[in-house]
This record gives structure tokens, C-alpha cells and sequence, in this order.
């Protein structure tokens, strides 16, 4: 017997018939972009997607966008999940993420909420355009390990 469809969070409160072109668009989107990257359902209807950013120093890390209840109004939250970066920044208590989210993964800081510095985030954007800020905070993360100093805009 087939499972029946439980729409995410953020689908039903978006409205139904328009929350789901707009799950079809993310997901045909990250399909062509970053096709590694899977969509899942936790906690009973929260949508995220997991997959790996690899960057210029061939480097690859894992990481996981979560879908909140009031996307697309809201940012998407992403997140590392590798444990030796989320024990680095334990360690060094340095800045440039937004602590810990649901079981210990670390919440990168990759955009400004209220669009005084760094990129801000619009309804217009979709969940690729998180995983590419997300991949430049990758990216960042390698050159501040190698000259203690951080290349993206303080938030």
C-alpha cells in the first residue's frame, strides 16, 4: 500500500495548490543545480534536503538545509553537520554562525535578516540560493583556517 502525501509544514500554511508548485519548483531546482542534494521529511512534517558541498580545496562537507513553517517569507535554515567543524567552532568560540540548531548541528550565519550588511533574504529566492551562500561560508571556513581571518562580511 502507497503512503499517502503529507505536504510539509511550510506547504500547508503557504496554501496548498500554491505551496506545492512551489515544492516542485525547489525540488526540480536543486535537481538541476546540486543533484546530490536529497529532500526528507523529520519531526513529522518538516522538510529539509542533506546533501555535501565540495569547495576549491577539494574539501567536501556535509550539510542540511531545513525548510521552516513560514517559508518562503522566512529563510531557509542551513546547517553543518560535519562534527569536526561543529567542534571547531565550540572550540574556538569564534563568530560567523548562529549557534547550535535541533540535535548539535551548527547553524551557519550565511545571510543578515534585516539586510543592513551582507545578503538578506526575499520570498523571490529559493533553497539553491541557500546552499550557494552556504558553499561561499565553506569556502570562508578554509581561508580563516589558514590566515585566522574571516573573508565574508561580519553579521
Amino acid at each position: 500500500m502507497a503512503k499517502k502525501f503529507v505536504p510539509p509544514n511550510w506547504v500547508k500554511k503557504y496554501g496548498e495548490e500554491r505551496g506545492i508548485r512551489r515544492l516542485r519548483y525547489e525540488m526540480e531546482k536543486m535537481a538541476a543545480t546540486y543533484p546530490h542534494f536529497e529532500f526528507n521529511i523529520c519531526d513529522g512534517d518538516t522538510l529539509y534536503m542533506e546533501g555535501f558541498i565540495v569547495t576549491a580545496q577539494k574539501n567536501a562537507y556535509r550539510m542540511r538545509v531545513y525548510f521552516p513553517e513560514d517559508y518562503p517569507m522566512v529563510p531557509p535554515i542551513p546547517v553543518a553537520l560535519d562534527p569536526d567543524i561543529i567542534k571547531l567552532w565550540d572550540d574556538s568560540g569564534t563568530k560567523h554562525t548562529r549557534g547550535t540548531y535541533k540535535d548539535g548541528e551548527l547553524h551557519l550565519c550565511v545571510i543578515q535578516p534585516d539586510d543592513k550588511i551582507g545578503q538578506g533574504w526575499n520570498p523571490n529566492l529559493s533553497s539553491v540560493t541557500m546552499v550557494h551562500f552556504a558553499a561561499k561560508w565553506f569556502h570562508a571556513l578554509e581561508i580563516w583556517r589558514a590566515t585566522k581571518s574571516w573573508p565574508l562580511p561580519e553579521h
